[in-house]
């Protein structure tokens, strides 16, 4: 779960402190790599998941000295904050060896796992060498819930057993939950046993599904309505309030009339499993790092790939709202095939926001994009 998350207020410093002077001169602060799409998991929702023991992308995957060499590659660019993740990065054979060398090189690393493999050892090892962040996804509460989602028989039990091998050697790990149709119910039971492991603060969740990389719609009949993602918004005043200053803080800033305004390609990237350098995880590949440097890919092919403009027609131009809206081409793309397409559902779940945050927006705006929203469904 990559995006659509409400980001943490806690982070803002940092961003001014840090990420905004990095973005203002182009350096690439922020990495991510995927190890594998390969899962031991089967989630209904997810975008890249491949079975665990995939002959051709095991075949396929960079190697370990491939991605040393990338490591070193993207730490002499000035590279701070790495995100490794995948599929689950834990079936790498090699995981223990690309990680040690990422810490070595002075990283501060980001890991992404459903929880799983965590076994005494590996909870051994990540405690000598402890992770900046370590994330887990819950996909929910009980047994039935959680296991309708992975379709994995096991796997809830497994996750538990992770999160209590991290907790026993005082390991602190993120608790998110991707907000999907089969677990919307138990949102705040995860909410609240984050809570309960003290870690409440560290809670984050997702309810922007989108598809799958390979073209598949599959993952959109699991996600929510926008009505439902504003009254999951709103179903904690921590995270009420968290959303509500975010919206504040983001209205009124300006926002320009190109495809892409995130900062995928200005201050982050994101790397695959195959080697290909991309402005972020839903985008497409920009450049073969198999066939040439990180150093020409960012300063070459990536701000090729960032070029365009939205049509001067297009509803996002002017809109109040865009600040706090989802809609980017990456998703545009992989919805409807144009990376200028307008993604309706990021579009009501930005309406919806609004409303609860209580963001001004001109009225007929406001008419004009419920009328527009309602010529397709979701």
């Amino acid at each position: 779960m990559a995006d659509g998350h409400i980001p943490e207020l806690r982070l803002r410093d940092l961003d001014e402190r840090l990420r905004k002077p990095a973005y203002n001169d182009r350096l690439p602060v922020n990495g991510g790599i995927d190890l594998t799409y390969r899962c031991n998991l089967n989630c209904v929702h997810c975008y890249c998941n491949l079975p665990a023991n995939d002959a051709t992308a095991i075949k396929d995957e960079l190697t370990t000295e491939e991605i040393f060499r990338i490591l070193d590659e993207i730490a002499a660019a000035g590279t701070l904050f790495l995100l490794i993740t995948g599929g689950e990065p834990f079936l790498r054979r090699d995981f223990k060896d690309i990680y040690l060398y990422a810490k070595k090189k002075g990283f501060l690393i980001n890991l992404f796992t459903n929880g799983t493999m965590i076994t005494p050892a590996m909870a051994d090892f990540l405690a000598e060498w402890p992770p900046y962040n370590l994330e887990i996804t819950m996909y929910g509460f009980t047994r039935d819930t959680y296991e309708r989602v992975t379709r994995t028989p096991g796997s809830f039990e497994r996750c538990l057993t992770g999160l209590r091998l991290l907790r026993e050697r005082h390991i602190e790990a993120y608790v998110k939950i991707v907000v999907l149709t089969l677990n919307q119910h138990e949102f705040t039971h995860v909410y609240h046993f984050a809570q309960e492991l003290g870690i409440a603060n560290m809670f984050r969740y997702d309810y922007l599904i989108h598809p799958r990389l390979d073209g598949g719609r599959g993952p959109l009949q699991y996600r929510i309505s926008p009505e439902d993602g504003a009254a999951i918004d709103n179903a904690e005043p921590t995270l009420r309030e968290t959303l509500i200053e975010y919206c504040r803080y983001r209205e009124g800033k300006e926002v320009p009339g190109n495809l892409y305004v995130c900062g995928g390609g200005v201050g982050l990237y994101h790397i695959d499993p195959y080697g290909s350098l991309k402005i972020c995880v839903i985008s497409e590949p920009a450049y073969d790092l198999r066939r040439g440097s990180f150093e020409e890919g960012w300063r070459e092919a990536i701000p090729q790939a960032r070029a365009g403009l939205l049509p001067s027609d297009h509803p996002c131009r002017g809109c109040a709202i865009r600040a706090i809206c989802n809609q980017c081409p990456a998703r545009a793309r992989l919805e409807q095939g144009d990376k200028a397409g307008l993604t309706l559902y990021a579009h009501r779940v930005a309406y919806e926001r609004a409303r609860l945050s209580g963001m001004s927006a001109p009225k007929e705006l406001q008419e004009g994009l419920i009328d527009l929203l309602d010529l397709q469904s979701i």
